[in-house]
């Protein structure tokens, strides 16, 4: 029910005014396949945070996003998506700008959905998981050769486990399970499946040995790395090593870690940790203050300055505060306390960032 004490929120949609109690939902960045579900065809990237035409944007519980695609949950548990489907990553055979329901989960309701570069992931309330989109690494956990469905279908090797949490990384993906087992499977070329070596891909799901007994609480999957949080909250990390995202020192014979390993640096610091989120080359933290603690690079956040670039290797604890919880995606903007404006935008395989000093009082 909603609260009647919220006041009226009045926008507007292609000049028509719109009400609700609710704000609406925006999204920002590039929408050359149709992945903002907003937007005409001539559109390639929207600079501002604009207000998506979605019936249900008001009833959205979580969004995931993709290469060039995006997954929207609602509150209800309906699954919907919009931009690239090349490979079937939205889950039907239509190519579309605007989210669409994917309909062969209907009779399921979906409690999270993840997205890796063209493959998606979704989670019902009974714990199963079912997979769609690119299969090239088998990351659809499947064990098989079909290189990509566009009809969600059950991991059938996890149906007897009740999966809480899934992640998805570019080609790789990860299921917790209610007994705080991790499986992992897909692209393994950097080590992020934690198995202890390089080698795969594995087509099927495969438990993280390394991690059994290991209270997990928070999994997450960046481009070819992996994170989890622990209950007491350290963080483990392991695959690629690039650009120091694992949070240790990066050389040329250190540029994965095949294992899930402790950050060093945040073994011993004074606050637990509660969040983790990565992108394609870079990891953050939220500690039970909210204090933001990023690793990796090029994050240009050795201190709030004009165009700063540089590689952190070891967690560093950021100037401002973050106020409340953000997932890294390919592209996003966001003010934080009038202090530092961040742009990001997708570049390939690099993470550009640009910092905008803003005078602070």
């Amino acid at each position: 029910m909603l609260d009647r004490n919220i006041k009226p929120y009045i926008y507007s949609v292609h000049g028509k005014e719109m009400c609700t109690s609710i704000q609406p939902m925006y999204c920002w960045g590039s929408t050359v396949n149709g992945e903002l579900g907003v937007g005409a065809p001539e559109v390639e990237q929207l600079t501002l945070p604009t207000v998506m035409d979605f019936a249900e944007s008001w009833n959205v519980r979580q969004v995931a996003s993709g290469l060039t695609h995006c997954l929207i949950l609602t509150e209800e548990g309906s699954v919907y998506s919009c931009g690239n489907n090349e490979l079937g990553q939205l889950g039907h055979n239509n190519i579309t700008r605007k989210p669409e329901l994917v309909d062969n989960l209907e009779n399921y309701s979906i409690v999270q959905v993840a997205a890796g570069d063209q493959h998606s992931i979704a989670l019902t309330s009974w714990g199963l998981i079912y997979a769609w989109g690119e299969n090239g690494f088998g990351q659809l956990g499947l064990n098989s050769t079909e290189p990509h469905t566009s009809v969600p279908k059950l991991v059938k090797s996890l149906a007897r486990k009740q999966v809480i949490q899934v992640a998805c990384g570019s080609s790789h993906t990860l299921a917790l399970t209610s007994g705080g087992e991790l499986y992992a499977w897909g692209s393994n070329l950097s080590g992020q499946l934690g198995l202890g070596h390089r080698e795969g891909p594995q087509k099927d799901p495969i438990l993280i040995k390394a991690l059994l007994g290991v209270p997990l609480v928070h999994i997450t999957a960046g481009g070819q790395h992996s994170a989890a949080l622990t209950q007491a909250g350290f963080l483990l990390t392991w695959g690629s090593n690039k650009y120091g995202q694992l949070g240790f020192s990066s050389n040329k014979d250190d540029l994965y870690c095949n294992v899930p390993t402790p950050v060093p640096n945040l073994a011993t610091y004074s606050e637990p940790l509660r969040y983790v989120s990565v992108g394609e080359g870079h990891t953050a933290v939220l500690d039970a203050h909210g204090k933001n603690i990023p690793q990796g690079g090029p994050l240009g956040l050795r201190k709030c300055g004009p165009t700063l670039w540089t590689t952190i290797l070891s967690p560093t604890p950021a100037y401002y505060t973050i106020l409340s919880d953000v997932q890294f995606g390919y592209s996003s903007l966001a003010d934080v306390k009038c202090i530092c404006n961040f742009n990001w935008f997708n570049m390939g395989l690099h993470l550009m960032k640009t910092v905008n000093a803003f005078n602070s009082t």
